[in-house]
């Protein structure tokens, strides 16, 4: 299943920078997790070389994301970034393994700060 971060993605390849710099503006660590996994394996599916920069960067945002907010992606980044990284995936889905995913934060957070 495509989904549209990749379909996203597969628009800007060969722009690599252009992506990388959009997925970076991402507010969340979760979206920037995502977008970055969609773009390292539309640069995998077109036969290139992942740069050890991205993978750094997608290894240092599964150590530093929430765990009940990453648990909600966390299957379908980790089955992108099997593709390249078997290592990344297991880090992402081990580090969300005991955590039941948050249906919507933001709409927890209202409930308890109502204003």
């Amino acid at each position: 299943e495509v989904t549209p971060e990749v379909s996203f993605f597969r628009n800007l390849l060969g722009r690599d920078e252009e992506a990388r710099a959009i997925a970076g503006n991402a507010i969340l660590r979760e979206d920037r997790l995502q977008l970055l996994a969609a773009l390292a394996v539309g640069i995998w599916q077109r036969g290139d070389t992942i740069s050890e920069e991205l993978r750094s960067q997608i290894q240092l945002l599964i150590e530093a994301v929430d765990p009940r907010s990453a648990a909600r992606t966390a299957h379908s980044v980790a089955s992108h970034l099997v593709c390249f990284s078997p290592d990344l995936a297991t880090a992402l889905l081990e580090k969300v393994k005991h955590v039941r995913p948050l249906k919507n934060e933001l709409d927890r957070k209202r409930l308890r700060n109502p204003s």
